[in-house]
């Protein structure tokens, strides 16, 4: 959710663009980059009701923002800030309405609250003997809390492997309880710990 008010701000150090400018092309290029893959993603941009800006940038901006962004992963709104609550709701009890999501056949995602362990390499070969496929987060892409969701909506299985970091732990079992939120209907065959 982007807020734009009457000024348009400082330029950020060696930019072109105001703060909420640059977050405003920042938020747009991640949506029309994701939206593909998480139709789901929206974005909202609130500007005040009868709002008078005296910052010719602001009102270029806030024009140019009417003219290129209103689209489907886009709601441009220019109410009180009680119409920006009920949009936000709105938004939010949609994606409880989400289509079910279908599952990577025997895929099994594994985590760690360190460093792989020495007996990773056995549980990796353990698995593939038993036809399974170990799902793996990427700490290389960008994204790690929607890679990890996503593995969690489509992988079969979850293994949890800690070694003592309870709250780790409680954290991961709690986004297991969560998933059935983003769409996750069948339950795991299994989870490990």
């Amino acid at each position: 959710m982007h807020i734009f008010g009457g000024t348009y701000g400082d330029y950020l150090k060696q930019s072109q663009y105001s703060a909420p400018d640059f977050q405003n092309r920042v938020a747009k290029s991640y949506i029309e980059n994701q939206h593909d893959k998480n139709p789901y993603l929206k974005r909202i941009i609130w500007i005040p009701p009868g709002l008078n800006s005296h910052d010719q940038r602001q009102e270029l901006l806030i024009n140019r923002i009417k003219r290129q962004e209103n689209n489907k992963a886009t709601e441009i709104l220019q109410a009180p800030l009680s119409e920006l609550k009920r949009s936000i709701f709105r938004h939010l009890n949609a994606s409880d309405e989400k289509k079910p999501v279908s599952h990577v056949k025997n895929s099994v995602y594994y985590m760690s609250d360190g460093p792989a362990k020495g007996y990773f390499a056995e549980i990796q070969k353990t698995l593939a003997d038993l036809g399974h496929k170990l799902v793996l987060l990427d700490h290389n892409l960008p994204g790690l809390i929607s890679q990890h969701i996503n593995i969690l909506l489509y992988c079969e299985s979850v293994i949890l492997d800690y070694n003592g970091n309870t709250n780790w732990l409680n954290a991961k079992q709690a986004d297991i309880n969560k998933i059935n939120g983003y769409g996750r209907q069948a339950p795991y065959k299994f989870i490990v710990f």
